[in-house]
Order: C-alpha cells, then structure tokens, then sequence
C-alpha cells in the first residue's frame, strides 16, 4: 500500500453495488415529499457519531425537509453501523418499535 492507497472496509463488489444503486443526494427524495406530508411525518434517523456523511451540517439540512426529525447520535459508531454493527442498530431501534405496540 502506498500513502494515497485507500483501504475498502467491504468487499470492491459490494462497495460498487452500494455505490450503484444510491442515490448521489438525498435532498431531492426529501423535497418530492409534498411539503404537507412532510410537516406530518416524524422520521428518525439512527446516525453514528463517527460518520463523515452525517454530521451537523446534513442533521440542519435534513431538520429543513423534515422538521419533526428525531436526529440519535450513536457513539462508536461510523456511517456504516447498520452493516457493521446490526446488533448496535435493532438495539437502537427497540424503544421506538416498542412504543408502536
């Protein structure tokens, strides 16, 4: 490995598939909701707190298209955590699938 080599966590056709099939932003899924839909709606977002992606800059943009966002920090966890750390993800999600019983 030289200095500027990068290191894939998952396998090169994973890492291609993920990067095929996603969309470049999602800003523009987010403005496609109807903006009444939207004012309804309370989404949560299950964010790692060492992700490069989703910091404070996204959590404002994303509060702007929905603003009854719930934003959870997970500490130790990266943007990939629902791949790498399921365990860490259903833990997270419990309480609130609990509250819909």
């Amino acid at each position: 490995e030289s200095p500027e080599s990068i290191t894939l966590r998952h396998s090169p056709a994973w890492e291609a598939h993920l990067f095929e099939h996603y969309p470049p932003t999602p800003w523009h899924g987010f403005a496609r909701i109807p903006k009444e839909i939207r004012k309804k709606i309370k989404p949560i977002f299950f964010v790692g707190a060492k992700s490069d992606t989703c910091d404070p800059k996204s959590h404002k943009l994303v509060k702007f298209f929905l603003p009854n966002l719930e934003w959870i920090l997970l500490p130790n966890a990266g943007h990939m955590f629902p791949i790498e750390q399921q365990d860490l993800l259903l833990q997270s999600m419990e309480p609130f699938l609990r509250n819909l019983l």
